[in-house]
Order: structure tokens, then C-alpha cells, then sequence
């Protein structure tokens, strides 16, 4: 019977133990995702992914330098090995926006939800939209644009153009 335990126990160790979840920034450090990306490293977009050792992780979009938007990352979760999920909290927009941008862009306090999708190297925005859905930017891989509606509203339409593909920078 003592040899029946002692099987019994070494089997038991052997079964597979639930995986402790993946931090935040371990989904974004295993994905690749941590650095300064681009459509075009010689032009000046630049979307740089931050995990810092303290504090929360972020994602800083900026042009010709100057910032345009913060988002503290709430959460991040690799789906597959080819796409990683954010829920994301809008800190700062600060860009020249006309009154309809104004609508359908991120506003400070709003959550998002935005999924990745990795193509080689470089990775795209496969799905951007507010979190309770009212606002859509980006569904499988098409942006989405705003149209006016007859009430003075709008409502989104796909644009028909593919987000862009955006590779690690150098700088």
C-alpha cells in the first residue's frame, strides 16, 4: 500500500499546476512589444511602449515630438502568440482636433479596448473602440471614420483602408 502512496504522490507532482497569470508587462515584454514602433521610423510618428520597474505601463503616441496622447495600460493579455489585448485609460490628448475628431477620438478618463496583431516583425491595430462600444476606430484591421447623421450625431463607417503596419525604431 506504501508503494501505491508513493506512486500516487510522485504522479501527483507531475500533473500540470495552474499557471500563475502573466503581469502586464511580461504580456508586453513577451509579445515584443516594449520600445519606440512606427508606420515610418524617418517620419515623425512614434508610438513608444513603456513597462516601467515602478509605476504603471504606458503607451505615448507623439509627433514631430511633441506628445499627442497618454494611455496608462491597465491590462495587457497576449490572446494568441500573434495578438496581444490592451484595456487602456486615456491620461492626455493633446492634439489639434476638429470639432467631429473631438467626438469619436479618445477623451482623458474614457477606457479602451485595443488588440494588436503581429505580421512577421511588425504588428498592426486589429480593434480599437471605447469600452462600452459607443465608439469604434479600428474593427479587423479597417479603420473606421466618422459620418455626420441627419441629428446633428454620428455613427462610424469602415473607411475601407487597413490600419498600418508598424515596425520597431531604432530611435
Amino acid at each position: 500500500m506504501r508503494k501505491f502512496w508513493a506512486i500516487a504522490g510522485l504522479l501527483i507532482g507531475l500533473l500540470p499546476m495552474p499557471s500563475r497569470s502573466e503581469s502586464t508587462s511580461g504580456a508586453m515584454s513577451a509579445f515584443g512589444i516594449v520600445g519606440s514602433w512606427s508606420p515610418d521610423c524617418a517620419g515623425s510618428l512614434r508610438l513608444t511602449y513603456s513597462t516601467p520597474l515602478l509605476g504603471t505601463p504606458t503607451i505615448t503616441i507623439e509627433r514631430d515630438g511633441k506628445q499627442q496622447l497618454v494611455v496608462e495600460v491597465q491590462e495587457a493579455v497576449r490572446v494568441s502568440e500573434e495578438k496581444l489585448k490592451f484595456i487602456v485609460r486615456v491620461v492626455n490628448i493633446t492634439s489639434d482636433l476638429t470639432p467631429k475628431q473631438l467626438k469619436i477620438s479618445p477623451q482623458p478618463g474614457e477606457v479602451w479596448e485595443v488588440v494588436y496583431m503581429k505580421f512577421g516583425d511588425k504588428f498592426r491595430t486589429y480593434y480599437s473602440k471605447e469600452k462600452d462600444g459607443e465608439k469604434v476606430l479600428v474593427r479587423n484591421g479597417f479603420q473606421y471614420i466618422a459620418k455626420d447623421d441627419s441629428h446633428g450625431g454620428f455613427w462610424m463607417e469602415n473607411s475601407g483602408k487597413l490600419t498600418p503596419l508598424n515596425e520597431r525604431c531604432l530611435s
